[in-house]
């Protein structure tokens, strides 16, 4: 990445967010590796008690290098 563009700022970002059944269900299904499991490894999980989840971010600002 660095050969093409000029990092200008990095930037990390985390925070924590509360959970409730609902919102656990969604963050499931939208993420990739799930797409392909069974039905019944999804109810499993959904069956999990996560309450939260931490959120790790790094934002990277950068031009492009002539």
């Amino acid at each position: 990445m660095s050969k093409k563009l000029s990092i200008k700022d990095i930037q990390n970002l985390s925070y924590s967010i509360k959970l409730d059944k609902d919102l656990f269900r969604h963050l499931i299904n939208m993420t990739p590796l799930t797409w392909g499991t069974t039905s019944d490894k999804l109810n499993d999980l959904y069956r999990e008690d996560i309450s939260s989840i931490t959120v790790d971010l790094s934002i990277v600002s950068a031009t492009k290098r002539d």
